[in-house]
């Protein structure tokens, strides 16, 4: 019999994030038999570690886990129950929580950082938890090898949907938990990896970077700059964040912006 969904976990190599992982997906495979296939693939980035994982099997699902998540009990039940009612979606996500709810860095990557955004009525998902119609991954081509590790590859995947008209969008039932920085400077390395990835694909932190003189026009860059994080701390209160942690997410949002930017304009070839 062959199995619905086939489950790629494209890693940087032996951890104990990932021996956690593992754990969580024996319990779950042995709870729904012959449902699952299980293939954990290491090479040089996470791009390249998806395509060649997702190549090995032939179910008409494929699940993309990175290596740091974690599972709830039931996760994969919840999932079977889903994909039995064919979702309407060629890609979707879940909802990806922290495994540190309470650490305010982990809370800021999670505001910001490891989180799903919809533009207008376009989705475009984190890759830390992906389920993609073999279909659909086969029309987009898989992910763009160019990305030279993680970060930026799953925004480019999302958008090869759009321009193919496939669905895209998250079901909340399914839920993960994602290991996000603990530390400034952890938060600060994780700004510099996604700038530095491929310099001339957009990026979902573009769309929300505070605009340049040459976009604002005659409004001055400095009151644009105050607009910026006032902006940003709304959208958060607005998704139901308490202030206080609106307050540090949008001041933690400012250096990793900065960062971000100034790795990805030094990535950019002369």
């Amino acid at each position: 019999m062959r199995p619905t969904l086939y489950i790629v976990i494209p890693s940087r190599g032996p951890s104990k994030q990932r021996q956690l992982l593992e754990l969580d997906l024996q319990r779950e495979l042995d709870s729904v038999e012959d449902y699952a296939a299980l293939h954990i693939h290491e090479g040089p980035s996470a791009a390249v570690n998806r395509n060649r994982g997702a190549l090995n099997g032939e179910a008409a699902w494929i699940s993309f886990l990175d290596d740091d998540v974690r599972l709830p009990p039931g996760w994969l039940r919840e999932v079977e129950s889903v994909l039995a009612q064919d979702p309407p979606y060629d890609i979707f996500s879940g909802l990806i929580g922290s495994t540190r709810p309470q650490n305010v860095y982990s809370q800021a990557a999670e505001d910001f950082v490891i989180r799903h955004k919809k533009y207008g009525a376009e989705w475009f998902l984190v890759g830390a938890m992906l389920f993609v119609r073999r279909s659909a991954f086969q029309a987009i081509g898989g992910f763009n090898e160019s990305f030279p590790g993680a970060g930026g590859e799953d925004w480019d995947f999302c958008s090869r949907a759009h321009h193919l008209h496939l669905r895209v969008g998250v079901i909340d039932s399914i839920t993960c938990k994602h290991a996000n920085p603990t530390t400034f400077a952890e938060l600060m390395r994780r700004a510099t990896s996604y700038g530095s990835s491929e310099p001339q694909s957009s990026s979902p932190a573009d769309a929300d970077a505070p605009p340049t003189n040459e976009v604002t026009g005659n409004m001055s860059l400095l009151f644009r700059g105050a607009i910026w994080p006032a902006r940003e701390y709304l959208s958060l209160r607005s998704r139901g964040r308490t202030h206080s942690r609106s307050f540090v997410s949008t001041a933690l949002y400012v250096p990793w912006m900065a960062r971000y930017l100034w790795a990805r304009r030094s990535n950019v070839a002369p």
